[in-house]
């Protein structure tokens, strides 16, 4: 009974006359048609089954998994950007890609209902780069942040080891170590 409300609803929002009578923005419209469309494909395909898609911690990975996968990542850095230099003059490579695409996409996908799927779609872009371009063949990692969270440098992202991504970088005497400005921003 739900579902067949629910379809009645986007077939109306999704034509011209119901779409107008209802005062939609086209954004509205294209967001129905989608959930549409993925009702259709649900219905025919099914959903994916569990236990197809491996997510691992970055700490459960052993040395020579994380040293894969931080090469993949610096691999992506020695490759060249596709971003033209008219839209990003600073991007050099195909992780700056990455970094262009998110800043671009902030203002969009930061505080909006769009946020958790526009994140969960750059990072499956993200590990699908490492595969196509870069040829990894291990599981796309996650880092736990909560659990590393009171002491950020004893974790594996970033103590420095070989199987990290950084470590605190190279001490240069009376560079200031802060890395945002709190001034007139209302903090604990």
């Amino acid at each position: 009974m739900k579902l067949e409300k629910v379809l009645s609803l986007l077939i109306i929002i999704t034509t011209p006359v119901g779409a107008g009578a209802l005062k939609l923005q086209e954004h509205d419209v294209l967001a129905a048609e989608g959930v549409l469309k993925l009702g259709f494909h649900l219905a025919a395909n099914g959903i994916a089954s569990p236990g197809t898609c491996t997510l691992d911690k970055l700490g459960t990975l052993s040395l020579k998994e994380r040293i894969a996968f931080t090469d993949a990542v610096n691999c992506l850095h020695k490759l060249p950007a596709k971003t033209p230099k008219s839209v990003a003059p600073g991007a050099q490579s195909r992780y700056d890609d990455l970094v262009v695409t998110h800043i671009q996409q902030s203002d969009y996908i930061h505080g909006t209902g769009n946020f958790l799927t526009w994140h969960r779609y750059f990072t499956w872009t993200f590990e699908q780069m490492l595969r196509e371009e870069c040829n990894y063949r291990g599981t796309f990692p996650y880092y736990d942040w909560a659990h590393y969270a009171k002491n950020p440098k004893g974790g594996p992202f970033f103590d420095g080891s070989a199987g990290s991504m950084s470590g605190d970088g190279e001490y240069i005497p009376g560079r200031n170590s802060s890395c945002m400005p709190w001034d007139g921003i209302a903090g604990p």
